[in-house]
């Protein structure tokens, strides 16, 4: 289970105190950063007030009520917490590959009052989505998109994972139509993000769900589903490279293509590894032991569930114990279960 229970108001991380540490770094003193909400406020609050109640925020371990809204309205997080939400919320990020244990707990440590009372909670919830999404608890992570959905404001980062997260979970519900709806509307979020890591792995994820829905059908289209792969840039980010060898072994291997798609294989194999990326290694890995032969698919399978089972990722390990290196039936109606 992915459950939020478990935080303790005793434990380290960023609370209130923290918080306000940051704010005089930036502006002091606590007087300054008084003084900045005094000027702002509509109500005639002078400075003194302010800060006394400032002082009193920095001793809250719980909810900041009102001078907490005040403080985040005002100046909201700073950059280094919202970069450090964000990389606990996005799949493509290296949070990802860590054990699934060690996710949660990071989750749960984070998840309090200023970071929870802030929009930047979604990345949070978006982090507890996937955990769910990695455990096989669907329903769990729903949920945690729906807070995240809630909490979303003006972030088309936010809301594009979101989308392709609930694309992956209406794909394996069966609602196709649903998932490639979300994912339309991911592509047309993607389009306004500018950031030279996230684009193209947004881009990349979305490409790699749209030829897996394209196989997935009564008569699976793998001319299709190449071709989008095709269309995943081929130089851009380690993860969305990753995207585009392994989309394009496995097609090459559901059309009998083994030699193609080992090369493909080992490509993303290598390209995984060299960045660290354990989660898309072993998947590399499983679609190795598919294709090659003897000793090398049997060692490449056993690399795979090794890594999936460092991870604690009961999903991809459920996946890979079901793997075989014999190749695909020409009648079989539907791929294996794939990640987003």
């Amino acid at each position: 289970m992915t459950s939020r229970s478990g935080q303790k108001s005793g434990h380290a991380g960023f609370g209130w105190a923290e918080y306000l540490d940051e704010l005089v770094r930036e502006h002091g003193s606590l007087t300054a950063v008084a003084l900045k909400i005094a000027l702002a406020s509509r109500d005639g609050a002078d400075v003194a007030t302010v800060e006394r109640g400032l002082r009193r925020l920095r001793k809250i371990t719980g909810e900041g009520g009102s001078y907490g809204r005040v403080v985040l309205r005002r100046f909201g997080l700073p950059r280094p917490i919202l970069k450090r939400a964000r990389w606990m919320g996005l799949y493509h990020s290296r949070f990802a590959d860590l054990p699934i244990s060690f996710c949660l707990d990071q989750l749960r440590l984070w998840d309090r009052p200023p970071v929870a009372e802030s929009p930047v909670r979604a990345y949070l919830a978006l982090g507890f989505a996937h955990c769910a999404i990695r455990t096989r608890d669907l329903e769990d992570a729903k949920r945690n998109l729906d807070v995240a959905e809630r909490a979303t404001k003006d972030d088309p980062v936010a809301a594009c994972e979101g989308l392709l997260a609930r694309a992956y979970v209406k794909a394996n519900d069966g609602d196709v139509p649903g998932a490639k709806e979300m994912l339309a509307r991911a592509k047309g979020l993607a389009r306004g993000i500018d950031t030279a890591e996230d684009a193209p792995c947004f881009r990349a994820r979305a490409l790699d769900q749209l030829a897996y829905l394209a196989m997935r059908t009564e008569a699976p289209d793998v001319k299709a589903a190449k071709k989008l792969y095709e269309r995943i840039d081929e130089v851009g980010p380690p993860f969305a490279l990753c995207k585009r060898f392994n989309g394009l072994g496995y097609v090459a291997w559901r059309a009998g293509d083994r030699e193609t798609a080992a090369v493909h294989a080992r490509l993303a194999v290598t390209t995984a590894g060299d960045a660290g990326l354990l989660r898309q290694r072993a998947i590399s890995l499983s679609l190795l032991a598919r294709v090659a032969d003897g000793d090398e698919a049997i060692a490449a399978g056993a690399r795979a569930r090794d890594l999936a089972a460092a991870i604690e990722d009961l999903d991809l390990l459920a996946r890979l114990n079901g793997a075989s290196a014999a190749p695909p039936a020409r009648d079989r109606k539907r791929p294996p279960r794939r990640k987003p």
